[in-house]
């Protein structure tokens, strides 16, 4: 599945909710941004007055361990792990980074729980419609034919290990990395004490931890969807649509259905609330190939929430999913009460 569904999908707020508030002690913000994995990564901490130097210090430290992150799944950077991988397809097994080696594992979980709608091997796919844009004509059925077989196959993972089964193959873990980088940081923060954080990769995926914390989320034509309330969860927002490429005069998303190939023209809106930010970037981008009865079941076996919009503006939602939230809908485009007003840009 192709990372270009998934970009400014929302504003979120640098405050946290009133129905948190404690009299003691008084929280310090503690914030910074920096451009990392092609994105900006927002961080806000809430620290105790005095504690702001060490939260800087656990800041930088933050932002370098994902900006090697990023050396090893970029599949735009020719020496990272992710390209050495794609570029040894049909060689046999190799040692890659630990980093590597464990989002490959998630990946390959996620494409068994999804049903192949989520899907890392999508990189031929991927390629066959960069091409196609760059030439102005859509791919053909036997194109389209020729790349899926190099594309649904396992990953080989042992020991460290990992290979790609044919001459081809190629990984792109932009579904899937940002995600990954949250858990991270989220986990380091917590054994410094610094769970108060709101994390945020891109706008598109968030931590919201230690406190409740109030986010604004926006369609990607900037017009206010919703206000949610999140304490110790991941929310991500993949939109089908959001990036998109027209050929021969017709607008193709960057997302593409890994089971079929086919890139999608239809608007799709899907936001995922869950325990782990992985889980929920998975699931948000899964959820804009699958049917809502497909979507329902995987959502229910993965124990996660979401709300999905269709095009035609119809819209479905889990049963969970406000309680989980306390969803507040904009009416006629204009922010719930309540909004955030303190933007992260």
């Amino acid at each position: 599945m192709s990372s270009g569904g998934r970009v400014l999908l929302f504003a979120l707020a640098a405050v946290a909710s009133t129905a948190c508030a404690q009299p003691a002690p008084q929280w310090v913000a503690v914030e910074d941004g920096r451009l990392v994995m092609g994105t900006v990564l927002d961080v806000s901490l809430r620290v105790s007055p005095g504690g702001e130097a060490p939260a800087r210090e656990a800041l930088d430290q933050l932002f370098r361990e994902v900006a090697a992150l990023s050396r090893v799944a970029s599949r735009f950077d020719p020496e990272s792990g992710v390209s050495r991988l794609n570029d040894a397809a049909g060689q046999g097994p190799a040692a890659v980074d630990p980093a590597l080696y464990e989002m490959l594992l998630q990946a390959e979980s996620a494409r068994r729980a999804t049903r192949g709608a989520f899907d890392v091997t999508v990189g031929p796919v991927v390629a066959l419609w960069t091409e196609a844009a760059g030439r102005d004509r859509a791919p053909s059925r036997d194109e389209l034919a020729q790349v899926l077989t190099r594309v649904g196959r396992p990953i080989g993972l042992e020991q460290g290990r990992a290979s790609l089964a044919l001459p081809g193959m190629s990984v792109d873990l932009g579904g899937i990395a940002k995600g990954f980088a949250l858990d991270r940081v989220r986990a380091r923060l917590a054994e410094e004490g610094l769970a108060r954080c709101l994390l945020s990769f891109g706008r598109s995926s968030v931590w919201a931890g230690g406190q409740t914390w109030r986010l604004l989320i926006e369609s990607d034509d900037g017009t206010p969807v919703g206000l949610v309330e999140l304490r110790d969860q991941a929310l991500s927002l993949s939109s089908s649509l959001a990036q998109s490429s027209v050929i021969e005069g017709v607008a193709y998303g960057h997302v593409v259905d890994p089971r079929s190939g086919q890139a999608l023209q239809s608007r799709r809106i899907a936001v995922v609330v869950g325990r782990r930010a992985t889980e929920a970037e998975v699931l948000s981008t899964a959820l804009l190939v699958l049917d809502e009865a497909a979507g329902r079941a995987v959502l229910e076996e993965q124990r996660a929430e979401a709300w999905v919009r269709e095009e035609d503006g119809n819209e479905w939602q889990t049963s969970g999913w406000q309680a989980a939230t306390g969803f507040r809908a904009s009416r006629a485009g204009a922010p719930p009460a309540g909004s955030p007003q303190l933007d992260l840009d």
